[in-house]
């Protein structure tokens, strides 16, 4: 559906998961729920209780998943304040309200750091990954003289390299340029270098 495929899209970009995880863990919930709505909002939950918990977002929806079928045990693992008894008590509406009350702004604040940022580097770097992919490959076959495979992975392997050492090389000038009295601007141009320090 569209209207997944958007949200598992945006979220995978606010949350530094890979769709892959993503897709089968809202699938996992759809399937129980029956809703789409309340598949988002339990998935959204579920990445703010993995990063205030430390378990990672799979297994937080498949504790979700068996609260909602009435198995409550494994929430103890999720440090909550109450007693098996006053947690067998509950509906899984309430656990819900506890779980977004303990752990609200737990995943935001998890992308804030160094980690969190490079887990959102390494989906934006996957996603370019398969909208070039695909492309990148016909085009290198049809450079190759005889349109072999192994040929057009010789021209892949060192298209690769000239990227990279660009790559590095533009960085290690930006960072010099920035050195230069008077020529901040011209680093700046190039992108925010100081941030990089």
């Amino acid at each position: 559906f569209p209207v997944t495929i958007r949200f598992i899209q945006r979220l995978q970009t606010q949350t530094g998961i890979l769709d892959d995880e993503l897709r089968p863990a809202f699938a996992q919930l759809a399937q129980i729920t029956g809703s789409v709505k309340r598949s988002q909002d339990l998935l959204a939950l579920a990445f703010d209780v993995s990063a205030g918990s430390g378990k990672d977002i799979n297994s937080v929806v498949d504790l979700l998943t068996k609260a909602f079928l009435g198995n409550i045990k494994g929430l103890k693992s999720l440090n909550l304040a109450y007693t098996d008894a006053e947690l067998k008590a509950m509906d899984f509406n309430e656990v819900v309200s506890i779980l977004t009350q303990q752990y609200a702004g737990q995943g935001a604040a998890s992308i804030e750091g160094f980690e969190g940022k490079m887990r959102l580097l390494n989906v934006a770097a996957a996603n370019a990954t398969e909208t070039i992919g695909a492309s990148l490959i016909t085009a290198l076959k049809t450079l190759s003289a005889d349109n072999s495979i192994e040929n057009a992975t010789k021209k892949m392997k060192g298209f690769g390299d000239a990227i990279a050492n660009n790559i590095t090389a533009t960085a290690y000038l930006i960072r010099e340029l920035g050195k230069i009295p008077g020529a901040g601007v011209l680093g700046n141009i190039f992108g925010y270098y100081r941030d990089w320090e």
